[in-house]
């Protein structure tokens, strides 16, 4: 009995890969990407996240933009998260 599980466990998982092959996800991102950086403008962080940006933007073909905001040490203001639009990825 326990090799008839085996082969049907095994064909189960084979059917499931085989399906599961051709599903695509949809078009990642739809709006442009925001990236918020801490620190202000010129500083090590902001030309780390402008360089992934060029980046992102070349690989996806949507724009990515950097958004500085300076904060106390680093930390970005709370409200400003609660205040964006919600998206399907949070």
């Amino acid at each position: 009995m326990t090799w008839f599980v085996r082969i049907l466990a095994r064909a189960l998982a084979l059917v499931v890969a085989i399906v599961g092959t051709p599903a695509m996800a949809q078009d990642y991102p739809t709006r442009p990407v925001t990236i918020v950086v801490g620190y202000t403008p010129g500083a090590t962080s902001d030309l780390l996240a402008r360089t992934v940006a060029e980046r992102l933007n070349a690989a996806w073909g949507q724009s990515v933009v950097v958004d500085n905001r300076s904060g106390v040490g680093g930390n970005t203001r709370p409200p400003m998260w609660r205040a964006r639009r919600p998206t399907a990825t949070r």
